[in-house]
């Protein structure tokens, strides 16, 4: 018998791990003030509301299911800066909503994570490599609301 996923926990070492950490993390919510950077241990730190599709989702009667949220914490390492870009530190209760996560690397052999966020919202990562962890922080909670993207 299949038992349900409790927490995730995952790793991601490389630019196409990174980008499964992604698709888990998309649609995720994030405010300012759940972020940090520590720059004596090199690590961006932020806590996110994911959309937790791994749980199946429970029907009641006639009526459609709901998506289900799960709080998780989300670490890069080896970062050596970070940058902001339509994010207003003034407003820091503003709810900005993860569309993707992406890694990229130039010439002179800068590597740079990609935080890429609705609203033309982004962070950029000045990393030594890929080493970002994931961990469910708790259960998952009934949302009031599933995003819905227009193309």
């Amino acid at each position: 018998m299949n038992q349900p996923i409790d927490k995730l926990k995952l790793i991601a070492m490389d630019a196409h791990e990174l980008q499964i950490l992604s698709s888990l993390l998309q649609d995720a919510t994030v405010r300012l003030e759940d972020m940090t950077y520590d720059h004596k241990h090199k690590r961006f730190i932020c806590v996110m509301n994911r959309i937790a599709r791994e749980v199946p989702r429970r029907r009641f009667l006639f009526f459609r299911a709901r998506p289900q949220r799960r709080q998780t914490g989300i670490h890069f390492n080896l970062v050596q800066s970070i940058s902001k870009k339509n994010m207003n530190a003034t407003k820091a209760d503003k709810v900005f909503s993860l569309l993707t996560m992406k890694y990229d690397h130039d010439k002179q052999g800068n590597h740079y994570i990609y935080l890429l966020f609705a609203d033309n919202a982004q962070i950029r990562l000045v990393v030594e490599d890929v080493e970002v962890a994931m961990s469910d922080l708790g259960a998952a909670w009934e949302a009031k609301t599933m995003p819905k993207h227009q193309f």
